[in-house]
């Protein structure tokens, strides 16, 4: 498993364009990969940000399939809105990720939207009162793990 965050081993796709997906999980054998993207744009661009990130990855997806390096690639985009909302169509996402064997969601769905709606509404919070600052520390977490 391949994640983009601070101490974490990424993954950096160079193809037509830079690919840096969220997570990143690949059988042992390496002929399926699983990417997840994750954002979290104002509730009224939901569904934009998920086509952005779909035509964005579908393109990865499709070199990486015709280069013959992944005989098959699975995306999966979730929105969840910068005030916390998880549409029906994300739940939906969440439930197709928890049935997969090569991912082990310890939570139930309810739990695991509750707290992906907390990250979302803290995380926008943190960033409104940083607005005015020209500073931004990378290397300061906005939240701890067990947030």
């Amino acid at each position: 498993m391949y994640a983009d965050l601070p101490g974490e081993t990424s993954v950096k796709f160079i193809g037509e364009q830079n690919y840096i997906p969220d997570i990143v999980i690949q059988n042992e054998s390496k002929e399926s990969m699983l990417i997840i993207e994750v954002t979290s744009p104002f509730e009224q661009h939901l569904e934009y940000a998920e086509t952005h990130k779909q035509s964005k990855y579908e393109k990865l997806k499709s070199e990486l399939e015709k280069q013959n390096e992944i005989k098959k690639c699975t995306l999966i985009t979730i929105e969840i809105g910068s005030r916390g909302l998880i549409t029906q169509k994300n739940t939906d996402k969440l439930k197709q990720l928890q049935s997969m064997k090569e991912i082990k969601l310890s939570q139930n769905i309810k739990l695991l939207k509750k707290n992906l709606s907390k990250i979302a509404i803290t995380c926008s919070y943190i960033i409104y009162h940083s607005r005015y600052s020209d500073q931004w520390d990378e290397q300061k977490p906005l939240l701890s793990v067990n947030t």
